[in-house]
C-alpha cells in the first residue's frame, strides 16, 4: 500500500515538473531580449584619432545594450562614407534582404555609416529593401575616444529603435542625436556640427528618451515593400518613366558636395531625349541628388 501510495507521489511530482516546465519555458523566450543585427561599413562612428576599430570595440563601451538586444555582427567595411559607392549600396542592400529572408529570428537591423552619405544610403535602402522590419541608420560627427564624441549613445540609441516591436512598417530610419529621422525625409545641413540631421518641415518621426523610444508619426509615401524600385543581384533597375524623369530633370551641369566640402562627383550630360536613351549618372550620388524621381515613386 505504502509503495504504491509513493508511486502515486512520485507521478504526481513528475506531472507537476512537466507541467511547470511547459509554463515556463514560453515566458523564457519572451524575457529573452530581441535579436539586432549590426551591419558595420566604417565612417567616424568607429573611428578614433588611432585608426579605425571593429564595431566590438564600441559595443563593450555600451554594457547596457545586454538589457536591450541581442547583438550579433557583420563587419562589412571600414571606410569612410565619402568613398560610399553604387556597389556598396548594392552589397549593403543585398545584406539586408539576405538576412530578414533566412533569419526570421533577427528582430531589426542597424547599420553603421559615416555622416557624408548616410542620408543617401538611407534613401536607398528604403526603395531597395523589401521587409516591414526596421532597418535603422546611425553615425557620428565626432571620433571615438575625442572629448565630446556622440557616437556611442547614437548606436544605443539606434540599437533600442531596431529592437522595438513599434518601430516595424516605418521603413528605413537615421537616429542621431536622440532623434528617429525617416529616410526620406532627412538631409545632413552642417558638416561637422552634431545637430547636422534635420527633417525639415517634416520633422523627426519620433525621440529616444533615456527610458523610452517614441512615435509621434510614420511615413506614408511608398517605402520599402511599397517601393518601385527593384533590386535584381548586382543591378539596380529603375522603372523606365521614373529613371527618364530624373534624368531629364537633372541640371545639365551639377556638382554633388559632400560633407566638409569634399567631391564625389559631376553629373555633366543631360542627353537628347529623343536621340539619347536615358542613362543614369554612376555617380552614387547622382542618384539620389536627382529624386525628382520621387514624384513617380512616391505620388502625392
Amino acid at each position: 500500500m505504502f509503495a504504491c501510495l509513493r508511486c502515486s507521489t512520485l507521478l504526481a511530482v513528475s506531472i507537476l515538473v512537466v507541467v511547470f516546465s511547459a509554463i515556463e519555458s514560453p515566458l523564457l523566450a519572451q524575457e529573452q531580449p530581441p535579436l539586432v543585427k549590426i551591419v558595420a561599413t566604417g565612417g567616424t562612428i568607429a573611428n578614433s584619432p588611432d585608426g579605425r576599430m571593429a564595431v566590438d570595440t564600441v559595443l563593450a563601451q555600451i554594457p547596457q545594450i545586454a538589457e536591450h538586444a541581442r547583438i550579433e555582427v557583420v563587419d562589412y567595411s571600414r571606410i569612410g562614407s565619402s568613398a560610399i559607392s553604387l556597389q556598396n549600396w548594392i552589397d549593403i542592400a543585398d545584406i539586408v534582404n539576405r538576412i530578414f529572408a533566412a533569419e526570421p529570428e533577427v528582430a531589426g537591423i542597424v547599420i553603421t555609416h559615416g555622416s557624408n552619405t548616410s542620408e543617401e544610403t538611407a534613401y536607398f535602402l528604403s526603395l531597395t529593401v523589401n521587409h516591414t522590419k526596421p532597418v535603422v541608420l546611425t553615425a557620428a560627427q565626432r571620433q571615438q575616444t575625442t572629448l565630446g564624441e556622440e557616437g556611442t549613445r547614437n548606436l544605443f540609441d539606434a540599437i533600442r529603435v531596431a529592437a522595438d516591436p513599434a518601430a516595424v512598417g516605418k521603413g528605413v530610419m537615421l537616429v542621431v542625436n536622440e532623434k528617429i529621422h525617416a529616410a526620406r525625409e532627412v538631409t545632413k545641413r552642417m558638416t561637422v556640427r552634431v545637430e547636422t540631421w534635420e527633417s525639415g518641415d517634416i520633422g523627426a518621426m519620433g525621440l529616444v528618451d533615456t527610458d523610452q523610444v517614441s512615435f509621434y508619426n510614420h511615413p506614408v509615401r511608398k517605402h520599402t515593400t511599397r517601393s518601385d524600385v527593384l533590386l535584381d543581384e548586382d543591378v539596380i533597375a529603375f522603372e523606365t518613366p521614373a529613371l527618364a524623369f530624373a534624368r531629364y530633370q537633372a541640371d545639365p551641369f551639377k556638382r554633388h558636395g559632400l560633407g566638409a566640402g569634399e567631391v564625389a562627383g559631376v553629373l555633366d550630360i543631360v542627353p537628347d531625349p529623343i536621340h539619347d536613351p536615358p542613362q543614369l549618372p554612376f555617380d552614387p550620388l547622382g542618384i539620389v541628388d536627382c529624386v525628382q524621381a520621387t514624384a513617380v515613386f512616391d505620388p502625392p
